[in-house]
């Protein structure tokens, strides 16, 4: 292929593009089709490449062309340009653009010739528009990752309480006579604490199944944010007794909000039990509620043992860090909890936060409208 002409690909592409099967190809595709001389600055485009970037038909230059690149892509897709432009060869190269108010994902592919008898080395190929490609790829690699974490998680996060609540039920059942009345009670302690875990990140597992196969129903409603409030606290006071953690409700009014209730319980009784998990014993954990124009704002605050930073970037994620974390009585979490209260929280119409100290505490912040509208 490095001996055919350049001359001879120049006219292959544009005395191709007058026979109908070429054009029909190209605008099946939606393909762009485009040529460079070496030493020029100058790129020729046919009608579609015009459109892909939002440009008006004229001149286009190099500088053009980079100028529509998104900004986290300029470097890269420069020094690609450069190599393709010196190396002979076949090239692809992907880079997004900014096009008509949109990023796009464009995929340029061609091939570069030196040129024979004096001429330039030159290079021609096609263009064609891969958003969708690069959104159904993404979508793809999610669920694959997010089948994995789910197996994972059924494996290895569900299947470890049950080794305490098996090892210590045993001891119970056959040498119960042979330990002492606080050894007993320690044990059922642990059994209890086990359960309660198991329990809480069965249910989120299921609840977290639902949203990914769509089966999560959504019917946003007016409600008293306070009975919400104090019906999970009283549904977490067993939980808090074993570690003699307090739990204080401070609200100013009694709101009005207009979302799915059921979501905003299931947000609710997670950043509780988180900040239960992550309290010291004795410690106090404050649920607060206020209004910030037409949302209110519902605020869990601990002073248990704080967030890593490198941990808190990815805290609404599935990142093997933040699922390995253990609360202060050793308890395991997956991060699931979290990944539900951010997008039910999102899902009508609201928004999460968290600020975290080291050794200090944490308090987790999330939004819900007031008012019908918001919610979607």
């Amino acid at each position: 292929m490095n001996g055919i002409p350049a001359q001879n690909i120049k006219n292959l592409l544009y005395e191709g593009l007058r026979d109908n099967s070429l054009e029909l190809a190209l605008k099946a595709l939606n393909a762009g089709a485009w040529n460079w001389y070496a030493g020029s600055d100058n790129i020729s485009w046919n009608e579609q490449c015009y459109k892909l970037f939002g440009l008006a038909p004229g001149p286009v230059s190099i500088e053009i062309m980079m100028d529509k690149v998104a900004d986290e892509d300029k470097d890269r897709a420069l020094e690609m340009w450069k190599r393709i432009t010196s190396q002979p060869g076949w090239f692809e190269m992907e880079f997004r653009i900014k096009a008509d108010k949109k990023i796009k994902w464009i995929r340029i592919s061609g091939y570069h010739v030196n040129g024979q008898k004096g001429e330039a080395n030159y290079a021609a190929g096609a263009m064609i528009d891969i958003t969708e490609e690069k959104y159904f790829n993404q979508k793809l690699h999610d669920a694959n990752f997010t089948k994995d974490r789910f197996f994972s998680i059924i494996a290895h996060d569900l299947r470890s309480p049950f080794t305490s609540i098996l090892g210590f039920s045993r001891l119970l059942n056959e040498e119960y006579d042979d330990f002492s009345n606080d050894d007993r009670k320690m044990m059922i302690k642990q059994i209890l604490t086990s359960t309660e875990t198991t329990f809480q990140l069965l249910d989120n597992l299921l609840t977290w199944a639902k949203t990914q196969l769509g089966h999560t129903s959504f019917n946003p409603e007016y409600f008293y944010i306070e009975s919400l409030i104090i019906e999970t606290i009283n549904l977490s006071i067993p939980q808090a007794k074993i570690k003699g953690i307090s739990l204080k409700v401070l609200l100013i009014d009694k709101s009005t909000v207009f979302a799915d209730v059921n979501m905003i319980r299931t947000v609710l009784r997670n950043l509780i039990s988180n900040s239960i998990k992550f309290s010291y014993e004795g410690a106090m954990i404050t649920i607060e509620a206020s209004r910030v124009e037409d949302m209110l704002r519902i605020t869990v605050e601990d002073t248990g043992t704080g967030i890593e930073p490198q941990t808190l970037k990815a805290l609404f994620s599935l990142d093997e860090k933040v699922s390995s974390t253990k609360g202060t009585a050793n308890e395991k979490g997956t991060g699931l909890g979290l990944i539900l209260c951010k997008e039910f929280v999102e899902k009508n119409g609201g928004a999460i936060s968290v600020e975290s100290v080291i050794g200090e505490g944490s308090k987790f912040s999330f939004t819900i409208p007031l008012k019908e509208g918001t919610a979607s």
